[in-house]
């Protein structure tokens, strides 16, 4: 499953991918030893928020020209699928890596975080249908899982950053 979505992705595409990747690794080392935390979280924040882009603004190949949206299914990811790395599955992760890239944020900045997050998906699906020359459809099953991912994450943060506060010493 993995296999084909890389395939969907052109070679550019994965080429600058792995250069914002290493891009932001010296990034993130740089403001860490700083101790610029802030820059820090926005530096991962940003590389997610690109990397989801990529995946799903890149042309698929399929320029089929006509407008399509499915919003006939609004079913959560099955829990077996949840492990498969399958489109729905992958769908979900990258929004929890997302949500979860908060709890780096400033305090202070991490409800802006928090909106993008929230209001990101709805925008791609209707990219992806103003645009049919990517080849993409939009799909509300995607934007359930989307939220469903980036809900986990931002509840995975919450949870982080309240247990980092009740922690003994701060």
């Amino acid at each position: 499953m993995m296999e084909a979505y890389v395939r969907s992705v052109p070679p550019w595409a994965l080429a600058v991918a792995g250069f914002l990747l290493v891009a932001a690794a010296i990034t993130l080392a740089v403001t860490l030893r700083r101790g610029q935390r802030g820059a820090a979280g926005w530096t991962v924040f940003s590389v997610v928020l690109l990397g989801i882009l990529l995946i799903t603004l890149t042309p698929s190949g399929d320029s089929g020209g006509s407008r399509w949206c499915g919003l006939d299914s609004w079913r959560l990811v099955r829990p077996s699928q949840v492990l498969s790395l399958g489109h729905d599955a992958l769908n979900v992760w990258v929004f929890v890596l997302w949500g979860v890239s908060v709890v780096l944020l400033p305090r202070s900045q991490a409800v802006i975080g928090a909106v993008v997050i929230l209001l990101l998906p709805p925008i791609i699906e209707l990219i992806q249908y103003a645009l049919p020359a990517l080849g993409r459809s939009c799909q509300s099953d995607d934007l359930v899982h989307n939220w469903t991912g980036a809900l986990v994450g931002l509840l995975v943060a919450a949870t982080a950053r309240g247990l980092a506060k009740a922690r003994p010493g701060r």
